[in-house]
């Protein structure tokens, strides 16, 4: 669905990202350009929050540096507020991918 940009509020959001495991392997540039585009399209203030296991390389993530990624085996969960600095690092990193 994020693929054809629903209007939503304006007002700030929780996006959780918890795909099948695998998707972070098998389909690592689809996930990192969904992730990417949640940070683009979410206000500001909203929260990101990616679930993988520790397979998945977080530094991958767009600003890795501004991610605070916590344990919980088997899990790893990554959550990221969305400022208005962190779009255009977030824009440079999914064209670099």
């Amino acid at each position: 669905w994020w693929r054809d940009d629903p209007q939503l509020t304006d007002d700030p959001w929780v996006v959780f990202i918890s795909p099948p495991y695998r998707f972070f392997t098998e389909r690592s540039e689809e996930m990192l350009t969904m992730i990417s585009h949640a940070i683009d399209r979410a206000p500001i203030g909203s929260m990101i929050a990616v679930e993988a296991t520790k397979e998945f390389d977080f530094d991958t993530l767009p600003c890795p540096d501004l991610w605070d990624v916590r344990s919980y085996p088997p899990a790893v969960v990554a959550l990221l507020v969305v400022t208005p600095e962190i779009r255009p690092a977030a824009a440079e990193g999914s064209q670099s991918s």
